[in-house]
């Protein structure tokens, strides 16, 4: 079957999807089972589709949509979760609320004008994005194709200076960003410069020696986590430190 769905009211559109999977784990059928699941994959996405809505039109309506954005983060949405039940070792599926992250690329392609003190910022961040990546590949004695580096002719064409994210002025590269995206008088740190190169680059799994260095999307959204701890003058980064297990069979 079809669904359709016009109401913008969250909390009926998550009704509807928990009668959805209330008559999924009833189905009588696999064909049934799988028409119902499909309808309410349509269901959690519609509202994911109208909370993103929700959340554009009232960064819009905020008078600084990048501010507001910045310090939302996030906006409202559901999934569905699977848990294994411990007695029966069946696997449970629940109706959960959970968060997206506001994507700041996305919103300012979709609000008219563009977000922003300065509506260049992202063509920005690429050019960085091309330096940061050299930074890298220099760093381990790689070597990048320049030609081959994917970048908007706006992007190429603005200027950083000789070496933008070299130790000493990586800081003002940083600062000049942060002032296209929150305006001045926000000032960066060096933890945020340190931050940032810290989640740039990641060991490439499917490597033996490669490591994967962030898009213009991913740059975005660490840049984003920058902003927020200034604007909301957070108390800085914090280390997620995984324990280690004692190996009991030693």
């Amino acid at each position: 079957m079809a669904l359709t769905l016009t109401t913008t009211n969250l909390e009926k559109i998550k009704k509807t999807a928990e009668e959805l999977l209330e008559k999924s784990e009833n189905a009588e059928s696999v064909d049934e089972k799988k028409s119902i699941d499909a309808d309410l994959e349509q269901a959690v996405n519609y509202y994911t589709a109208v909370s993103k809505d929700n959340c554009y039109k009232n960064a819009k309506k905020s008078g600084n949509p990048m501010h507001y954005a910045v310090k939302q983060f996030s906006y409202p949405s559901i999934r569905v979760k699977e848990t294994i039940d411990k007695d029966t070792k069946m696997v449970v599926r629940s109706i959960v609320d959970t968060e997206k992250p506001i994507d700041l690329v996305d919103m300012n392609t979709k609000i008219d004008g563009g977000i922003g003190a300065d509506k260049k910022w992202f063509y920005v961040i690429q050019k960085l994005n091309y330096y940061l990546t050299i930074r890298a590949a220099k760093r381990v004695g790689a070597k990048v194709n320049s030609d081959a580096f994917i970048m908007n002719d706006i992007a190429r064409a603005y200027e950083m200076g000789k070496d933008p994210c070299s130790n000493t002025q990586m800081l003002k590269t940083l600062q000049d960003i942060v002032d296209k995206m929150l305006g001045e008088g926000y000032n960066a740190i060096s933890h945020d410069v340190n931050y940032l190169l810290d989640c740039y680059a990641n060991d490439n799994k499917k490597s033996k020696t490669s490591i994967t260095l962030a898009n213009h999307k991913t740059l975005a959204g660490y840049l984003k986590k920058i902003c927020y701890r200034i604007l909301t003058d957070g108390k800085g980064y914090d280390v997620v430190q995984k324990e280690i297990k004692e190996d009991k069979k030693a």
